[in-house]
């Protein structure tokens, strides 16, 4: 059993880190890509309701 190397555990630690900091802002992107999508659906909803409103009042 030799020991692993510094520079293999450093490098193993950072890549664990780089990839768990990709992980966060993928998750942070998504989450903020569903609260615009939630918005957005919400908004042309109430849009169209005003649309109907205004054609069925003419």
């Amino acid at each position: 059993m030799r020991q692993p190397s510094v520079k293999t555990v450093v490098g193993l630690a950072g890549a664990l880190l780089a990839g768990g900091f990709v992980l966060w802002i993928q998750l942070a992107f998504l989450v903020s890509l569903a609260t615009l999508g939630v918005g957005a659906g919400g908004f042309l909803t109430s849009l169209n309701g005003t649309v109907d409103q205004i054609t069925a009042g003419q």
